[in-house]
């Protein structure tokens, strides 16, 4: 329809192999600052690919549909630089949270155990907090980069999220399976969980000039 389709994605969880990248002129799933497995890109260089890809437009003068997407939010919780985490983490905290991708698997076994403490947990959604504020950061940099491009005169910004996270926020919960088998709904994490802290995502609209929302 006359649009400049552009993608510029933080994981490997939106290969375009799967399908994702139909309808994109450009689908850039470059990965140059990936953290632990080569499967993600820190917000901070997440946002200076999308300006670059901007910038590279052959037409800058065409309309551009452009979906960034940030991944910090999701285990493992350690991308946020050490001035942000140092905002939200207890740093005299001394238990087996640290944000890596063996965290999920500690939470779940030490509340299986009921051995997980309050400390815990805490510092888990402090660290989970700290990746929202990095990623909300950053998109303050996206949108500020695109005003200095001229791109902030007529836009329609949504953003959203595909899940929430839960980090202890009930009781585990024990179900029969048809074939008689337990099974355990742990509050770690979100998986197959479709309790309402994983379902309740944001989705922010925000129009501006001819996009603009009454």
């Amino acid at each position: 329809a006359g649009w400049n389709t552009m993608a510029v994605v933080g994981s490997m969880a939106l290969d375009g192999a799967m399908g994702l990248s139909r309808g994109f002129d450009v689908y850039d799933q470059q990965f140059g600052t990936g953290l632990g497995l080569p499967f993600e890109d820190r917000a901070d260089g997440v946002t200076m690919r999308a300006l670059a890809a901007v910038d590279a437009r052959p037409d800058p003068n065409q309309p551009l549909f452009l979906f960034v997407h940030y991944y910090d939010p999701h285990l493992p919780w350690d991308s946020a630089p050490p001035t942000v985490r140092s905002r939200f983490a207890d740093p005299d905290y001394s238990g087996p949270v640290h944000g890596t991708r063996d965290t999920l698997a500690r939470l779940q076994q030490a509340f299986m155990a009921d051995t997980l403490s309050e400390a815990d947990l805490q510092q888990a959604r402090q660290l989970y907090r700290a990746e929202i504020h990095w990623s909300d950061h950053q998109l303050g940099v996206l949108l500020d980069g695109l005003d200095a491009r001229g791109l902030g005169a007529n836009r329609l910004v949504i953003v959203t999220s595909d899940h929430g996270e839960t980090i202890g926020d009930f009781s585990t919960e024990e179900f029969m399976l048809s074939d008689g088998r337990p099974y355990f709904r742990i509050p770690i994490g979100h998986g197959d969980d479709v309790s309402t802290v994983n379902l309740h995502v944001p989705l922010i609209i925000q129009g501006r000039g001819d996009l603009g929302i009454e």
